[in-house]
Order: structure tokens, then C-alpha cells, then sequence
């Protein structure tokens, strides 16, 4: 926990700083992550670029359930109770 709480700032602060993304507001609250190669890069990139319009369609659950499905994992070893 503490190690992404000092990613998020550290990160948050150079997002602002660097003037590469004007229109970073921040990072939420939660987090996910998962392993992704260099040749998706593009597609992060562009997910991350979208992102607010996408969970507008999605909830932050079901993508973490579609994530952990193409990850070739099982939802329910990673769910929270």
C-alpha cells in the first residue's frame, strides 16, 4: 500500500509538472494493475487517454473482471469480500 501510494504521488507530480498531460487531474482512489508487454503500449496509452469516457460505459468492477479474464485468470481469486 505504501508503495503505490508513493508511485501515485511521485507519478501525479510529474504528470503535472512535465506539461505532457494537460488534462490530468490526478489518480482515484483505487488501483489495478497488471502486466502489460511493450507492444501494447499504444493501447494503454490510448485506454489511459480515454479512460474517463470508458468507465462512463463500464464499471471499475466488470473491468476488473474483463482484465483478469484476458490476464487468463479467475475473477474470484482476486475479489475483495
Amino acid at each position: 500500500m505504501d508503495v503505490m501510494r508513493d508511485i501515485k504521488r511521485e507519478s501525479s507530480k510529474w504528470m503535472k509538472d512535465s506539461g505532457l498531460f494537460p488534462a490530468f487531474e490526478g489518480w482515484g482512489k483505487e488501483y489495478f494493475a497488471i502486466g502489460r508487454s511493450p507492444e501494447d503500449l499504444q493501447t494503454v496509452i490510448g485506454y489511459i487517454q480515454n479512460q474517463k469516457e470508458h468507465h462512463n460505459r463500464i464499471s471499475f468492477e466488470e473491468e476488473l473482471k474483463n482484465l483478469t479474464a484476458k490476464g487468463g485468470m479467475r475473477w474470484s481469486d482476486y475479489m475483495l469480500t
